[in-house]
C-alpha cells in the first residue's frame, strides 16, 4: 500500500512542476477574439430581429465587453455572470 502513496506523490509533483513550467513560459494570445464576435454579431443583425437573434446579439455584445475589460485589467479579473 505504501508504494501507491509514492506513485501518487510522484504524479502530483510531476503535474505541479509541469504546470508551473508551462505557465511561466506561456505567451499572451495574439489573436483578437472580439473581431470574430463582431463578425458574428453583424451576421445575426442581417438575418432577422426575432427573439432568438436579439438574445444572441445581447450575449455576443456582453462577451465582447467582458473580453475587452479582461484585456484592460489583465487575465486574473473575475468575469461576471452573463444573463442568458
Amino acid at each position: 500500500m505504501s508504494a501507491n502513496i509514492y506513485i501518487l506523490l510522484s504524479i502530483v509533483v510531476g503535474n505541479l512542476t509541469g504546470s508551473f513550467l508551462s505557465y511561466r513560459s506561456q505567451q499572451k494570445d495574439e489573436h483578437d477574439v472580439s473581431g470574430d464576435l463582431n463578425e458574428i454579431l453583424a451576421l445575426v443583425h442581417e438575418n432577422g430581429k426575432d427573439a432568438r437573434h436579439v438574445r444572441a446579439r445581447k450575449v455576443i455584445m456582453d462577451l465582447t465587453v467582458l473580453i475587452r475589460n479582461q484585456e484592460d485589467t489583465g487575465p486574473r479579473k473575475k468575469m461576471s455572470r452573463l444573463h442568458l
